[in-house]
């Protein structure tokens, strides 16, 4: 069976007999070494990182209306750890979770510290939803520690395009999508 490789210093790819595994090899494109490893098994980035994706489903998912459960908890723990969220993104109809955007604006007045090296010269955007479903984690991650449960963080630069200074934005500035991208990255 053959094994699917990746040089480790510039990304090519070959597909080689699964007897070179474990042996040295020269890439033709880089001319560096490298030790060939079979990455057959989870699809790989271009950086060689297991990309590990949801199960298909045959049903093409189930329509979700309402916030997750935790909505109340997550809020709290946003607002006594981060700051207020003036403005919440609500997700209207979403599958298979319902993934609201918190908009917590830029805080000068916080001094850079270990918990916050940037101050709070910065606006923050937090998720709140995915930790309504479990991640599909590599195998081993549980053991050492790693939950399945998670909600996502961005910063910002508190001049972001579209973004106001009382946390809200500007809806015809991000209608661009130059200035939008990040929160629909996050969603």
């Amino acid at each position: 069976m053959p094994a699917q490789v990746m040089c480790p210093h510039c990304s090519k790819r070959y597909t080689l007999d699964e007897k070179l595994v474990g042996k040295r090899a020269t890439c033709k494109a880089c001319r560096q070494t490298f030790v060939i490893e079979d990455l057959s098994g989870p699809a790989r980035s271009s950086g060689g990182v297991p990309i590990y994706r949801p199960e298909p489903k045959a049903d093409g998912g189930q329509l979700v209306h309402e916030p997750t459960p935790f909505l109340k908890q997550i809020s709290r723990h946003i607002e006594r750890t981060i700051g207020p969220a003036p403005l919440v993104f609500h997700e209207i109809i979403s599958t298979d979770a319902h993934i609201d955007l918190h908009f917590v604006p830029a805080q000068p007045h916080l001094k850079s510290d270990d918990d916050r090296p940037l101050g709070g010269d910065y606006v923050t955007i937090v998720t709140s939803g995915m930790s309504s479903r479990p991640m599909n984690l590599p195998p081993g991650a549980k053991r050492d520690g790693i939950s399945e449960y998670a909600e996502l963080m961005l910063a910002l630069p508190k001049d972001w395009p579209g973004l106001l200074p009382d946390g809200t934005f500007d809806q015809k500035a991000m209608k661009d999508d130059a200035n939008w991208w990040p929160f629909r990255w996050l969603k």
